[in-house]
């Protein structure tokens, strides 16, 4: 069988431990109920594709909607209520998308992947962000040009009191500040030849576009290339110079506002045009978004410190990445609290001495940069890759702790929040425990605001199995000072990213 070729925005499910018997009517119910994920790019998707552990597709669903779900219309399912997860209500897909899809596989997933849930783009789509990062490339490229251009010639801008350069582009006389007016000798102009000299406008424009940019760029030198020059173009032509207009638009503006950043170091720089045009803000603007901001930021929540530890078999590294994997890919599918306004960060544990008594005194601990980031912001993905060379990278440190079969991470998060109406100690409950069912095990030690302090918790096959929060007849043998005395965490080692 082939894999699938998406011509559609599609979801893709893990259902796991199926024997192949299950009714039509099964697999839609575990299909649909109830996933990590964030429920505005799940609405995004056309179609919700289940498949078993050999990629195997064994479900294709049209969601008509989705919904929290901890939701009444998933209490006839009877497993359970998750309000920080969702489900949908749906249907079998159409006859002609079943034949589309259900004779193909999907996709091979990551070795080690947590998340059973994957996203794939319709090829169109696909060719529609390609262009997206093409234009950003080109972005990008220009802002360093610009950005070595001013920095070299930052001193003949100074004895000048202007900002003229002859960068052998075109008519080769521009003024970096002109931006408004004519486009003779102006930034729009340098940059538009710029595009075309140095091969830019390809990697956005087709054939027929770049003609008419060559006719630009010989009849008026001193003018810049525009779309709607034509007007015996068909629909989609019509359509193709649409897009290309609009991308035209990101490059010039962001660019321009990025020159005009750079000049305002400058002491004679005139902004008076980069404001009319938009491209820099008023000191108003400024101070409108500072106080939003502050608005926004009105309940200060303490972050707390968090050691989470997973197993390993044995010190090798392949074991060691593999676990590290697992771990990074489910806290980056659930644990998903902005830290300062900041995407998660997390860090691995490494010990300057041996594996025993690994986490018993903060001053042999070193904390290392392993992955930032959440699914549902669409940020990169944990990288076998990247881990690997994390602990090649310091290999003098000892991560394996011997004592518990295990590596430790350290993260942060913030407590409850009252304003979203959450109860103490229910991140434990429902943040945490979702992380913990996307691992084969786990333990957790950090501030719990219900217990008002440190307590230990361990988790088997995404179950609480022993801890302050499982074991409440004996809870204080896995918090506070226990967890120091009794589990071997220094209390200290909490302060390490204060």
């Amino acid at each position: 069988m082939n894999i699938i070729e998406p011509n559609h925005s599609l979801m893709l499910i893990l259902l796991s431990k199926l024997t192949g018997d299950e009714p039509v009517d099964e697999i839609y119910n575990r299909t649909r109920f109830a996933w990590k994920t964030n429920i505005d790019r799940a609405r995004s998707v056309d179609y919700v594709i289940s498949h078993n552990s050999n990629e195997e597709i064994v479900g294709i669903f049209k969601p008509t909607k989705w919904l929290h779900a901890d939701d009444k219309e998933f209490k006839s399912i009877d497993r359970g209520s998750y309000p920080d997860r969702i489900g949908f209500i749906g249907e079998e897909a159409p006859e002609d998308i079943q034949e589309m899809y259900r004779d193909n596989t999907t996709p091979t997933r990551k070795k080690g992947a947590a998340n059973p849930i994957r996203y794939l783009e319709s090829m169109h789509e696909k060719e529609a962000e390609d262009e997206d990062f093409d234009i950003q490339t080109v972005i990008g490229n220009l802002k360093n040009y610009f950005t070595e251009e001013i920095k070299e010639g930052r001193k003949v801008f100074v004895k000048e009191q202007n900002f003229k350069v002859r960068p052998g582009y075109g008519p080769d006389k521009f003024y970096l500040d002109r931006v408004q007016g004519s486009y003779e000798y102006s930034l729009q102009n340098l940059i538009h030849h710029i595009l075309w000299q140095e091969h830019h406008y390809e990697s956005f424009l087709n054939s027929r576009q770049l003609k008419d940019v060559k006719k630009a760029v010989d009849a008026e030198p001193d003018g810049i290339y525009g779309t709607g020059i034509d007007d015996n173009l068909s629909d989609s032509e019509y359509k193709e110079d649409e897009v290309a207009q609009e991308s035209l638009d990101i490059i010039y503006f962001q660019v321009i506002q990025h020159v005009g950043s750079l000049l305002k170091e400058f002491d004679f720089f005139d902004s008076t045009d980069f404001l009319d045009m938009g491209y820099i803000e008023t000191d108003d603007d400024s101070d409108k978004d500072e106080n939003e901001d502050k608005n926004e930021d009105s309940e200060n929540l303490v972050n707390h410190t968090y050691f989470a530890g997973v197993s390993v078999d044995d010190e090798e590294i392949d074991d060691l990445v593999s676990s590290a994997y697992k771990f990074l890919s489910a806290a980056y599918a659930n644990l998903d609290q902005e830290i300062d306004g900041e995407h998660p960060q997390f860090y691995l544990v490494g010990n300057k001495e041996s594996g025993k008594n690994f986490l018993s005194s903060p001053k042999n601990l070193e904390l290392i940069k392993i992955f930032k980031g959440v699914e549902w912001q669409d940020d990169p993905e944990p990288n076998e890759e990247n881990i690997k060379k994390t602990f090649k990278d310091n290999s003098k440190l000892t991560f394996f702790d011997d004592g518990y079969y295990m590596i430790w991470f350290v993260f942060q998060c913030p407590e409850e929040s009252s304003e979203e109406e959450q109860d103490p100690g229910e991140h434990w409950e429902y943040l945490f425990q979702n992380f913990a069912a996307d691992l084969p095990d786990l333990a957790l030690a950090g501030y719990n605001s219900k217990f008002k302090e440190i307590i230990w918790q361990q988790w088997s096959e995404g179950q609480f199995d022993e801890g302050a929060i499982s074991n409440t007849d004996s809870s204080d043998h896995y918090s506070g000072n226990n967890v120091e005395s009794e589990h071997q965490i220094n209390l200290e080692c909490f302060e390490l990213l204060d």
